[in-house]
């Protein structure tokens, strides 16, 4: 034990950057899955099929472990910061995805006919009312993805 404690107060300024790395990577990753599962989970809600077939191929990829993954990727884009963020962003488009699409589902159908009564564009709707009435469940998503990466 006093050895580990030795090892651990002599290396400290190098434990702290890669602490900051590891922070810096899962970061950039959540960032990228944020920017790619939420327009995507816009676009497919529209459409039952594609938004089950959506969420079919995103809960596959969630069952591959992110090493297996970072393994795959080793012949295509080789060793370091980018394969890391690669599969770190594969694994967290589930969740977000998942949330995202739940919450624009869940949205009474009555309060859209409201909207639309209202003279609301799709993209009024879609900023001013549908993104604001799901944003519960997205941040969800967010955060439990946040959490897994």
């Amino acid at each position: 034990m006093e050895n580990l404690m030795s090892t651990f107060s002599e290396r400290q300024g190098e434990l702290v950057q890669l602490l900051l790395e590891h922070v810096q990577i899962s970061m950039i990753a959540l960032f990228v899955a944020i920017l790619l599962a939420v327009p995507f989970a816009i676009f497919v809600v529209k459409y039952k099929k594609a938004s089950e077939l959506t969420l079919q191929l995103a809960g596959i990829l969630q069952t591959i472990p992110s090493l297996a993954l970072l393994g795959l990727f080793i012949p295509f884009l080789g060793i370091g910061k980018v394969p890391a963020i690669v599969a770190l962003v594969i694994y967290g488009l589930l969740p977000i995805l998942q949330n995202t699409i739940t919450g624009l589902q869940g949205i009474d159908p009555l309060l859209q006919e409201a909207a639309e009564a209202f003279g609301m564009s799709r993209m009024e709707k879609l900023k001013k009312f549908e993104l604001v009435l799901a944003m519960p469940s997205i941040i969800g998503g967010i955060r439990t993805s946040s959490v897994m990466l």
